[in-house]
């Protein structure tokens, strides 16, 4: 099984011991990286609106995989509110959210999609006025 990284996350790894002097092993470094890969691309955040995070296809072989959903509502009565991860165009995971307030969906073996096909998270809209969030924990790819 072998994992791949981003560009991004390479860059990162690469910036934060030129700069900041941090040790790869060191659990400060872990934590710095984790705080990164949140802030690029793992969260969709709009007010009556659907949110969607969107992994594109990996190439030949390479599955996304995804660890985790923490989402929310708020702002008043939530009406439609749902959450689907989507294989490609297939629902493989849907849930319905009837309240406003926030959620945390684990997966646990992750939840793995098809090689070579895009993932999606997808947070329904909410209805008027509701402000929806979600974000994506754990994610990266294998082939």
């Amino acid at each position: 099984m072998a994992l791949k990284k981003s560009a991004s996350i390479n860059r990162l790894e690469q910036l934060a011991r030129a700069t900041a002097g941090l040790d790869p092993s060191s659990g400060q470094y872990e934590s710095f990286k984790s705080s990164f890969r949140a802030a690029t691309g793992n969260v969709a955040t709009g007010t009556h609106v659907a949110n969607t995070v969107n992994y594109p296809a990996g190439g030949s072989g390479v599955s996304h995989l995804i660890t985790g959903v923490v989402l929310s509502y708020s702002g008043g009565s939530v009406t439609g509110g749902n959450v689907q991860v989507k294989d490609g165009t297939n629902v493989v995971f849907n849930l319905d959210i009837v309240a406003a307030g926030a959620e945390k969906i684990s997966f646990n073996p992750p939840l793995k999609g098809s090689p070579n096909t895009a993932l999606s998270v997808v947070l329904a809209d909410g209805g008027s006025g509701i402000l929806g969030k979600v974000n994506v924990i754990g994610h990266y790819t294998e082939s």
